[in-house]
């Protein structure tokens, strides 16, 4: 997630489109301090509402838990999880070599 304070809005302005177009959250800031997310508006926005597309995101790039981010979208776990997968965000995320070492423990 990128973060632009307010003051760089008016110089870097013309950026903010391109953070859409390329799917990138947007963290705002005043005075070193979070002021707002901007999320692009996508199909997941358009079809499931922003509460669960700012969710999705949050948890795509690791500031959420599955389970924080399921309750931060309002909706159940394995609900949550059967949507991130429909969007093609992984839910479990191994190291190289770390599912290989889990299966050979089975």
């Amino acid at each position: 997630m990128q973060a632009i304070g307010i003051r760089q809005l008016r110089e870097r302005g013309g950026e903010l489109e391109d953070f859409a177009k390329s799917g990138e959250t947007l963290l705002l800031t005043k005075n070193g301090k979070p002021l707002y997310i901007s999320i692009p508006y996508d199909d997941i926005t358009a079809s499931e509402g922003t509460r669960i597309a700012l969710a999705l995101r949050l948890f795509e790039i690791g500031a959420l838990s599955r389970g924080s981010a399921a309750k931060a979208a309002g909706i159940k776990l394995d609900e949550f999880l059967r949507l991130a997968g429909s969007e093609g965000i992984f839910a479990i995320d191994y190291e190289i070599g770390e599912l290989a070492e889990e299966l050979n423990g089975i």
